[in-house]
């Protein structure tokens, strides 16, 4: 499958790379390979992001007070005992389809259409939606406005969020916009802005098409900034400004291993 969507996007004139990458490595304490493949038309080369940092604990993100409908029947948590034993720490139980129980102090990968006990945190419960948005990387702003089993579908097929900060911050500088336009301190629209030729190449470029998301447009002085759609990125929701040809330069997505 890997070499039909390769081929295809190179024939549409993309230079295509791919690679595995763990959130286990980029602070999650959730086991999640992925496949993420990035492309380009104007330049050839991206430096991939190495992870490198120390995973959350997973009690860090464990909510105290959790609703009794959580929690798995004495039947299950029963079978599970005779498998495997509590530790210390906090661990999830993970239950593969030969029925063998792994114990972990983080998460195996979250699935959308896994069986209702195949992950029990401490042998004992199910993962709350908040704790699954929170192994996927999603802050507490996030506002949950569905039923739990849909959060739970979207929690399991959604992307780590720190991984895909991580990529997408490469993909802006392997594309010009700003040194580090994710991961710094300054927003990335003041990143593009604050170099006098980006701004200069941007606003000469505003005529030629209309803003993405006219509402999300922001006042920078007496600059007016046609806007990307949202990026949730460090906590904060920025606008990166990205003219739209850079936009159709490039892609990014990632996909189960």
């Amino acid at each position: 499958t890997i070499q039909v969507i390769h081929k295809t996007l190179v024939d549409m004139g993309y230079h295509v790379e791919y690679k595995v990458l763990n959130a286990l490595n980029f602070g999650l304490p959730q086991k999640r390979e992925r496949v993420w493949i990035v492309g380009f038309r104007d330049h050839d080369k991206l430096e991939w992001p190495i992870g490198g940092q120390a995973m959350k604990p997973l009690g860090s993100i464990l909510e105290k007070d959790v609703e009794a409908k959580h929690y798995a029947s004495e039947h299950i948590r029963s079978k599970r005992l005779l498998k495997a034993r509590p530790r210390a720490e906090p661990t999830i139980w993970h239950e593969n389809k030969a029925g063998n129980i792994s114990v972990y102090p983080y998460s195996c990968a979250l699935r959308a259409g896994a069986s209702y006990n195949y992950l029990l945190v401490n042998g004992e419960r199910r993962l709350t939606p908040r704790e699954m948005l929170r192994l996927q990387g999603f802050p507490d702003s996030f506002r949950i406005v569905c039923s739990d089993s849909q959060t739970r579908k979207q929690a399991g097929n959604s992307l780590p969020v720190n991984v895909a900060r991580a990529v997408l911050s490469q993909v802006l500088r392997t594309m010009g916009c700003g040194q580090d336009p994710v991961n710094g301190n300054i927003p990335v629209q003041m990143r593009v802005l604050e170099n006098p030729a980006s701004k200069e190449k941007y606003a000469a470029r505003k005529k030629s098409y209309k803003a993405t998301t006219p509402s999300t447009a922001k006042e920078y002085g007496s600059f007016q900034a046609e806007t990307h759609p949202h990026i949730h990125l460090t906590g904060k929701t920025y606008t990166p400004v990205i003219p739209r040809n850079l936009v159709e330069k490039s892609f990014l997505f990632g996909t189960p291993v």
